[in-house]
């Protein structure tokens, strides 16, 4: 498991693959269980979808569309010579 985030009000599990494995073992098990993980994303080379288990899967490049608050940071001070 790479991450497990709060996204838009729901504990989120995140999982990245460079592989073609289909299989998300992590996830599954965060998922269905006790655990108190609502979603699962798996992040891969592929398509689109979701899987019979309800984990979305999701190309490489998707997180960057991801609508996350910037947070912002205090400007850097550079010392005077």
């Amino acid at each position: 498991m790479d991450f497990v985030i709060s996204y838009k009000g729901h504990l989120t599990a995140l999982e990245t693959r460079s592989g073609k494995t289909k299989i998300s073992r992590s996830l599954l098990m965060l998922t269905s269980g006790d655990y108190k993980v609502e979603r699962g994303v798996k992040i891969a080379d592929g398509p689109v979808g979701a899987d019979g288990h309800g984990i979305l899967h999701l190309p490489l490049f998707a997180p960057c569309f991801f609508d996350i608050p910037r947070i912002e940071t205090a400007p850097s001070r550079t010392p005077r010579k």
